[in-house]
């Protein structure tokens, strides 16, 4: 079967024009090519080649879909470093609900690079029945016509083998999907540096297991990437902020994320760091905080008269988040719905939301408790996108007094720490 599938692959390479052999690359352009000839089954002079070539096609796809990792057996790609010179190496902070991509420049910063004009990417992907693929923010805005088709926290299902997304006859798996959004990601960075490579630093969380990790690696490699090595999020953070400290410090990290909550403690001495304690939610995160604004919005419309089905048509769960951001910039947020204008102040919000906080706060409790009672906690990092809520920074602060806390973006800085880590790996 393998050398059946590599001899149609080389009948019909040159013909899919593929500058980069990888398999989303090479699904894609089989899609094309397929929309290509079903276009001409009219026309006399491919009537009967259309049957034989769409068959051949359909088959290839198949098989790179059930085996993806396959691809390098139908050739040996290469990358032309046409500057000379050591290559660059990215780093790459896979979030759960945004993503983002770092690099060195050559004064030795760390810095993140635009992705259709934002620091951080959307980790959604978006799939159309006639084959068009969309990533990022173009995947997102459909969430409020077509998320069926939208597909996002790909990162909770990553490692699971029995996970699958289903648009129409066509099955995604999550490594398949996490490959889309890792391609994007450096693809996007190499349009933007007029660079081309595909050496990247990988960041995973503290409570990725082997299988989960091994499944983050098999979707780079489905994207035909190269990862030179890996690192945990909380550490790379960590390499990020050495350029901040004075001295040697203990540090607490809070991350909320969008899905997901970490808390990790680290000791850092000079360029040395240590995981003291880690731990955290797998989910919850800002959308746990979404979805009680949501439940807030549909309980308000129960007593108007309309249907949950209703108000989920209506983008329900996008404009809770918008809801959410704009609470913590104002005192109050309009939510506009089926003609009604919803008030939410921000005493409601945090009223509605403080046992969430409060969960929090106890597993940082817990993993204090963990490390040894002589060892101080020196400052404390409040991280991901929804820390910016006012409420985090307040509780922590009457939680900790007396101990320094600060904000550091976390999947920025979690891409620059890897970027960091990686200078010097690739020659």
């Amino acid at each position: 079967m393998a050398n059946e599938i590599t001899n149609l692959f080389e009948e019909i390479k040159e013909e899919l024009n593929i500058s980069q052999i990888d398999a989303v690359s090479v699904l894609k352009a089989i899609d094309e090519k397929i929309r290509w000839y079903r276009m001409k089954i009219n026309n006399p002079k491919y009537k009967d080649i259309v049957p034989i070539k769409t068959k051949a096609l359909m088959k290839l796809k198949a098989y790179i879909q059930e085996n993806p990792n396959d691809i390098g057996k139908f050739v040996n790609s290469s990358i032309d470093d046409s500057k000379g010179g050591k290559r660059k190496v990215y780093g790459i902070s896979f979030g759960t609900t945004y993503s983002s991509i770092a690099y060195i420049d050559e004064n030795g910063n760390a810095n993140t690079i635009l992705i259709d004009c934002s620091m951080e990417m959307p980790s959604y992907v978006a799939f159309e029945n006639w084959g068009s693929v969309f990533v990022g923010e173009a995947a997102k805005e459909m969430l409020g016509f077509e998320s069926s088709k939208v597909c996002g926290y790909i990162k909770e299902h990553l490692g699971d083998n029995d996970f699958k997304f289903c648009v129409g006859k066509e099955e995604y798996s999550s490594e398949f999907i996490t490959a889309l959004i890792l391609k994007k990601l450096v693809n996007e960075a190499n349009k933007v540096m007029g660079d081309v490579t595909n050496d990247i630093v990988l960041t995973y969380p503290t409570y990725f297991g082997n299988e989960t990790k091994n499944s983050l690696m098999s979707a780079a490699k489905i994207a035909g990437l190269n990862v030179v090595d890996t690192i945990c999020e909380p550490i790379a953070m960590a390499i990020s902020y050495i350029g901040h400290l004075v001295t040697n410090q203990v540090i607490l990290i809070y991350d909320l994320g969008g899905a997901t909550f970490d808390v990790t403690v680290i000791k850092i001495n000079g360029k040395d760091m240590q995981v003291l304690a880690a731990d955290g939610f797998r989910t919850l995160g800002g959308f746990s905080w979404d979805y009680e604004i949501v439940s807030y919005v549909l309980n308000y419309g129960e007593q108007h008269g309309f249907t949950h089905e209703e108000m989920f048509d209506c983008d329900l769960i996008r404009k809770a988040e918008t809801a959410k951001k704009k609470i913590s910039r104002q005192e109050t947020a309009i939510i506009k719905l089926m003609g009604e204008r919803i008030e939410l102040t921000r005493e409601t919000f945090e009223q509605l939301t403080s046992e969430l906080l409060e969960r929090t706060i106890m597993k940082v409790r817990e993993v204090i408790g963990q490390i040894q009672s002589s060892i101080h906690v020196d400052k404390i990092l409040i991280a991901g996108g929804s820390s910016l809520m006012p409420q985090v920074r307040t509780r922590i602060m009457q939680e900790f007094p007396n101990t320094n806390v600060e904000y550091f973006n976390s999947n920025l800085n979690i891409a620059k720490g890897a970027a960091t880590f990686g200078l010097g790996m690739v020659k």
